[in-house]
């Protein structure tokens, strides 16, 4: 009866109700029993074929609908981009397609390599324990720049590969390439020439194909040469950051990466949807999606933890995590210290949790809990209420802090994030 009921639910409302989960009152929960990106990947699983999913799929009808007798599906992940953000885009360049836009919300972190772990392999991430960009491995006792599965101290240093810590075999789980090939499916992983090699690439590619672009507009026009020239059922992956990086820059609301945006669903629209031929076309979906949104920072609610000797002496290594979902590491008995300094010094900002307490209240997911876990969060985190940031940098020289827009936390502004399902035919 529930996936009925959620079903018949329209966009405002569904987004209406995931807002409303709270764990207070600036955060929304993610929500990991539905409308969230472990669940969306049981939909993918489910248009193929296979069955045995680890989380129930997305409860929307419509969606069933746009994905039933697809042969070949495209997942283009958009990275950044915030529900709230996307409308206009649509509207303009897709609105005579017909396609489907709901609200889904991002995982805690709310940051790209959580997100994309569970997209890869529809685990939440209590169950991959893959938290934040910076991660302290506990095992070998390294603070890893994830991205590129490095030191963050010295993130163009390869001394973690060359002790044996291998990225194809780091994450030791499924990944949703795995299961469509048994299906039938070839898997394809669509990623910037520049990442080709990048070790988190090889995290999830050990059974795809591995396919490159330059930039935005040859993005749309090899997907669709690809679809074209296929024989066999495809499930692509495409990976895309162009807004992103310009939200990080310039801001989320800014100037220049809504031109960004308007760009990629132009490009869209004028090198795949409009171009690609008709029986290829009547046989592919197309999956919009995005891992999370973006919140603009105020400079003067970025907490650059250096300036705060109190934090420091109370933490056993430097925050890892994210910038808006700060892993805290104490030192034996600093606890009380440490809440007791936030709440008379960064209140108004912050408010602290213990990760026990997250891990309770589901925030990180549902499943059986990854050993791993509580080592890759810390005894705190830190989390802003609005429009802050934590800084630590890991160099000396490095520059200060500069990004203007940031995610990793619970605002509904980074949580929402959207997913458009359009038929090419």
């Amino acid at each position: 009866m529930v996936r009925v009921w959620l079903s018949l639910l329209t966009n405002e409302e569904i987004e209406r109700k995931l807002v409303e989960r709270r764990l207070n009152e600036w955060m929304v929960r993610p929500d990991y029993n539905g409308y969230g990106l472990s669940n969306l990947v049981s939909n993918v699983l489910k248009c193929f074929g296979y069955k045995g999913f680890s989380h129930r799929p997305v409860p929307d009808e419509r969606l069933d609908d746009c994905l039933e007798d697809v042969e070949n599906l495209i997942l283009l992940l958009v990275d950044g981009l915030s529900y709230y953000q996307t409308e206009k885009a649509v509207d303009k360049y897709l609105k005579g397609f017909n396609p489907l836009v709901i609200p889904l919300t991002s995982t805690f972190p709310s940051t790209t390599t959580t997100a994309l772990t569970t997209l890869n392999t529809g685990l939440t991430p209590q169950e991959h324990a893959v938290i934040g960009y910076t991660m302290y491995l506990k095992e070998i006792g390294v603070v890893l720049s994830l991205t590129n599965f490095a030191p963050s101290a010295a993130p163009e240093s390869n001394s973690l590969v060359q002790a044996g810590l291998d990225p194809a075999s780091f994450l030791k789980l499924e990944t949703i390439q795995m299961k469509v090939k048994r299906s039938g499916v070839t898997p394809i992983i669509m990623t910037r020439r520049l990442y080709r090699e990048s070790p988190f690439t090889t995290m999830f590619s050990s059974d795809a194909e591995i396919e490159t672009y330059v930039g935005t507009s040859d993005l749309s026009i090899r997907l669709r040469k690809m679809v074209q020239q296929s024989k066999n059922p495809m499930f692509i992956f495409s990976y895309w950051d162009g807004f992103d990086i310009s939200a990080h820059i310039y801001g989320p609301q800014s100037e220049e990466p809504e031109a960004e945006l308007e760009a990629f669903f132009s490009s869209l629209k004028q090198n795949l949807i409009d171009k690609i031929q008709n029986k290829p076309a009547k046989k592919t979906a197309l999956l919009i999606l995005s891992d999370h949104g973006q919140v603009a920072l105020s400079a003067d609610e970025v907490l650059m933890v250096s300036e705060h000797p109190a934090l420091m002496n109370a933490l056993h290594i430097p925050p890892t995590g994210d910038s808006r979902a700060a892993c805290l590491y104490l030192k034996p008995n600093k606890k009380d210290e440490l809440l007791d300094y936030i709440e008379k010094h960064l209140a108004k900002m912050f408010v602290a949790y213990d990760t026990r307490t997250l891990l309770k209240e589901g925030i990180f997911g549902r499943g059986e809990v990854n050993p791993n876990l509580l080592d890759r969060t810390g005894d705190l985190m830190l989390l802003p209420k609005s429009s802050g940031a934590v800084a630590y940098s890991y160099r000396p020289r490095q520059r200060g802090f500069e990004l203007k827009g940031a995610h990793g936390g619970l605002h509904p502004r980074e949580m929402l994030a959207p997913l458009v399902c359009l038929n090419l035919g």
